[in-house]
């Protein structure tokens, strides 16, 4: 997917506490509650979103964009009434993490359909690491 300058570039640098926070979580959740392809699954159905965010946590499967907004639930939430619209998970953990378009694409789309948590860590990771996902080598993942 080709992106402008302007997408790669970030105004403000990521927000490194949630972007750790975030990786913490993946770190400590076991593989069956990770789906790369669904913002998030019960039981291996697919859920609504903003009615399962009301409930607690029973074995949710869910993205990376999934578990950014089940982490910080309470904000995903005020997210949603502030802008009187429903909420797109990835857009969401894209400006809660303040990512630029292209780390966000890169950390919640790449390889959704075989990527896993690790893969999840593992770009994490090298995010933290290197404060970019640009020159990330996504071919020689986990």
């Amino acid at each position: 997917m080709e992106h402008s300058a302007s997408a790669c570039t970030r105004e403000n640098k990521m927000h490194r506490e949630r972007c750790q926070k975030l990786l913490e979580h993946l770190r400590s959740i076991p593989d069956e509650r990770f789906i790369y392809d669904e913002y998030m699954r019960v039981q291996g159905r697919p859920v609504d979103l903003d009615m399962h965010l009301n409930e607690p946590e029973c074995n949710t499967a869910a993205c990376v964009a999934g578990h950014c907004c089940l982490l910080f639930k309470e904000d995903y939430k005020s997210h949603i009434s502030i802008s009187g619209l429903y909420a797109v998970p990835a857009t969401f953990a894209r400006i809660w993490l303040e990512l630029n378009v292209v780390e966000a694409d890169r950390l919640f789309f790449e390889g959704m359909l075989w990527a896993t948590r690790q893969h999840a860590i593992a770009r994490l990771e090298y995010l933290l690491e290197k404060d970019t996902l640009l020159g990330y080598n996504f071919d020689g993942e986990v």
